[in-house]
């Protein structure tokens, strides 16, 4: 197929590459810090990503679907974080962020509003954290 043909195509820096962003996105699948801690692949994972040191931030940015696999508390302050609800005020008047209530709401903020989440790596997609 013409996936194993890119595949084939690729340096061992591009594939080492894929590995260790796939592995940061596996690990970003798991739910909540006790499934972390017992994930029988979760130290192969960090080895694989210490190795590369991966800037996650070069392929991954925040989206509306990363935001909506979230609670709302986590989402607002996943925002909050990333500069989004700072912008948003600025652009809406002071205030107006913390008065959308409603998950809809907060979902359709973000859709509406241009900001770029480009370089914000939420704290628990950064692994380098768990490697020391």
């Amino acid at each position: 197929s013409e996936a194993i043909v890119a595949l084939v195509k690729l340096s061992s820096d591009q594939l080492d590459e894929i590995i260790s962003v796939q592995s940061q996105a596996y690990l970003a699948k798991l739910d909540n810090e006790e499934q972390f801690e017992s994930d029988q692949y979760r130290r192969l994972c960090l080895t694989i990503i210490g190795a590369k040191d991966t800037d996650l931030t070069k392929h991954w940015v925040m989206d509306i679907d990363y935001l909506k696999s979230n609670n709302k508390d986590p989402a607002i302050e996943l925002l909050k974080q990333s500069g989004f609800a700072d912008a948003y005020d600025k652009k809406e008047g002071e205030g107006s962020f913390s008065k959308l209530k409603k998950v809809s709401e907060i979902h359709g903020a973000v859709k509406k509003f241009s900001f770029d989440f480009t370089g914000f790596l939420p704290e628990p997609a950064d692994y380098k954290n768990y490697l020391k």
